[in-house]
């Protein structure tokens, strides 16, 4: 027979192996309670087990509980950590790009071809004079070197009143024309030259060669660019830069001049025209090409030898092209080679 305080003991065991297992109903306790005392046979060793077992198993449920709570805690940790990891990253991204104001921009490297930044970079946009860059291209490629071109009054007809560098009865070389036309942005020598060819087979050679080098959001009106319809994107311009630059660097060596001497060669008489491009003084200057219309603003492609590089500067539709151009250029010695 067990004394009172052996089955209250009992009794009490009993009711927190029920809590922690939830083997016992409240109406299985209530019946435990009746259990007679013949029946209740455990030994003071069993007794003190089974305490011992119930108080681990108490101990590993809240271990396990704190494990589940201290790893829900860790992974909302994470995730906030994340967050603010994104963010702080999209904040130095922004903090990295360049302060500029134009239509499109394009900074790169033309041997690498790696994009340091560009906005708006398939956007199609009037290239105005660039245009004279694909004139030399098939003006080197479809005109004899020995060629001697007269300027006729053909060559006027599609331009406006202006100062022209050439006069009507001239004539000149294949090479002093596209000096003339690179060095000083000439429309007349440009029509001079595609009259000369052909002026509509002319075009289709630019447009053709325009196809030969994938530039798809490229096309050529006229070899001036006075057009608006000869348009093209920041994306075809490096590609037509960076071919310009391995297959004809005659091409950007004369636009970094800053004066070309050409000889008419019916009078023998030497002229001397300045370049409107005033990164000519420079000594970084590689060449490049200026252009304005009304409807393109101030356009301007410029390459720059820094580090033994050529770094490519692509600015459209802005009102400071130079401006423009040299912030840029700062950015990139600034953020990158630093």
């Amino acid at each position: 027979m067990k004394t009172s305080a052996q089955k209250i003991f009992l009794f009490g065991v009993m009711i927190l192996i029920t809590l922690m297992f939830g083997k016992y109903s409240q109406g299985e306790m209530d019946s435990d309670t009746n259990i007679k005392e013949d029946k209740i046979k455990l030994s003071p060793a069993a007794l003190e087990e089974t305490v011992l077992e119930a108080v681990q198993a108490l101990e590993e449920k809240q271990e396990e509980r704190r494990v589940e709570t201290s790893n829900a805690l860790k992974t909302e940790e994470e995730a906030v950590l994340e967050v603010l990891t994104e963010e702080k990253s999209i904040q130095q991204e922004e903090s990295l790009a360049p302060n500029f104001s134009a239509a499109i921009v394009s900074v790169s490297n033309l041997n690498s071809r790696d994009v340091f930044f560009q906005s708006e970079d398939a956007k199609r946009w009037p290239m105005a004079s660039i245009t004279k860059l694909m004139t030399a291209v098939v003006a080197f490629k479809k005109i004899e070197q020995s060629a001697v071109i007269e300027v006729t009054p053909k060559s006027f007809e599609f331009l406006e009143e202006e100062v022209s560098k050439i006069k009507v009865g001239e004539q000149y070389s294949r090479d002093d024309l596209i000096e003339i036309m690179l060095g000083t942005s000439s429309n007349e020598a440009a029509e001079v030259i595609a009259n000369f060819y052909g002026r509509e087979k002319f075009l289709e050679e630019m447009n053709l060669q325009a196809n030969e080098w994938g530039l798809s959001n490229t096309h050529f009106k006229d070899p001036t660019g006075i057009s608006v319809s000869n348009q093209s994107s920041a994306s075809d311009l490096r590609e037509m830069a960076t071919r310009i630059y391995s297959e004809n660097p005659t091409i950007f060596e004369i636009t970094r001049r800053a004066k070309v001497d050409v000889r008419e060669l019916v009078s023998k008489k030497v002229y001397s025209f300045t370049s409107n491009n005033t990164f000519t003084a420079r000594k970084d200057f590689f060449g490049g090409k200026t252009g304005y219309t009304d409807e393109a603003q101030q356009n301007l492609l410029s390459i720059f030898k820094y580090d033994n590089q050529p770094i490519l500067i692509i600015v459209l539709g802005t009102a400071d092209r130079f401006e423009q151009t040299e912030n840029l250029f700062n950015w990139y010695k600034n953020i990158y080679l630093r």
